[in-house]
């Protein structure tokens, strides 16, 4: 057994990452769930033998279990999902991002992030509760010319944050921000989603980081409002979106990087259609199918996250580990390693 004291959390989180409940890994690993509840609830101790058998069921090495820490609290309110899930289903995203997290945070100990500007946090008192306004200062902030942003990730990544692809495996969750003491801004982000609507996303997400550092009532309509605003300037966009029908709103996407439905949303925000044309578009839309998928031959180029990578290479090439080392540091196996993380050779702002 490890030097190291069993962390029960660290069980808790292993659990709950493969969708386990402990009625289930009671039973897998030869044991009663009264024991498994007393060993997470740190009331036991459990044996080198019982560790053993809760890493055969759960697939990961005994190490992962005697890693210092505790499992992270992820801010529930800073989620962009569709629709409600299940709980075992958000327990198991939670815990996979809770992962990563603690992954990041060791490739961190050996590096830093060199941010050409920063994510401030501003109260929106300070702009007489004017979304748009704070979205128009954090642009002219950022120095983003006017027009739409053509690589939105990279916009983000400069700005010291990690946005971290995941397949979070359902369609129903976009993406969760959040801040953490000691780390940077980070975002996880649904890798299944388009262009077009990940982008929306990553500025839906920064909206939160930017202006709620505490939930309230009207923060989703709030982060919708600076996302339409920091992608879609009022100023720019307004006489584009004069005489908008299915056509206009195809070429746009193209010029905008975002999706058609973001755009006939914009035009009824700024009042530039009436209310009886914005409904007839949408229902042409739906007829479509456009709701549900937007026409393949207007999908919009990638943007990938390069910054992520560039740790992994930075650890790879520049400290010289290998996989194993990655997988002994991480306390996972490779299958789990393969899934979570890919490397490229991107490299950005790293300083030893």
């Amino acid at each position: 057994m490890s030097e190291a004291p069993f962390n029960a959390e660290m069980l808790t989180l292993a659990r709950m990452s493969r969708s386990v409940t402990q009625a289930e890994l009671a039973e897998r690993a030869g044991t009663t769930q009264g024991r498994v509840s007393k060993i997470e609830h740190g009331l036991l101790e459990p044996d080198a033998g019982l560790v053993a058998e809760f890493g055969r069921v759960l697939e990961y090495p005994s190490s992962f279990f005697f890693q210092p820490g505790y499992m992270q609290t992820l801010p529930s309110w800073f989620h962009r999902k569709r629709k409600h899930l299940p709980r075992t289903i958000l327990d198991r995203i939670h815990a996979e991002i809770a992962i990563r997290i603690r992954n990041i945070g060791k490739l961190l100990q050996a590096t830093e992030i060199k941010a050409e500007h920063e994510i401030p946090q501003i109260d929106v008192d300070e702009f007489n509760g004017s979304i748009t306004d704070i979205a128009r200062y954090l642009r002219e902030r950022w120095g983003v010319p006017r027009g739409p942003i053509v690589n939105l990730i990279d916009l983000i990544e400069r700005a010291g944050a990690l946005v971290v692809p995941c397949d979070f495996g359902v369609s129903e969750v976009d993406a969760v921000g959040m801040r953490l003491q000691g780390m940077p801004p980070l975002m996880f982000v649904n890798a299944g989603a388009p262009t077009d609507r990940m982008r929306f996303t990553v500025a839906h997400e920064l909206a939160h980081l930017v202006m709620h550092s505490l939930p309230n009532d009207d923060m989703e309509k709030q982060a919708d409002l600076f996302a339409s605003e920091f992608l879609m300037p009022e100023i720019d966009i307004r006489p584009q979106l004069q005489h908008v029908d299915l056509t206009v709103l195809g070429v746009l996407k193209r010029v905008w990087r975002v999706s058609m439905g973001a755009l006939l949303m914009r035009a009824k925000q700024l009042k530039v259609i009436s209310g009886s044309k914005y409904t007839a578009l949408w229902k042409q839309m739906s007829a479509l199918g456009f709701r549900r998928r937007e026409p393949a031959e207007l999908d919009l180029s990638p943007e990938l996250p390069r910054l992520l990578d560039s740790l992994f290479v930075f650890h790879r090439e520049r400290l010289s580990m290998s996989v194993s080392d990655l997988l002994a540091m991480f306390s996972m196996y490779e299958r789990d390693y393969r899934r979570l993380y890919s490397s490229t050779n991107h490299r950005l702002r790293l300083v030893s």
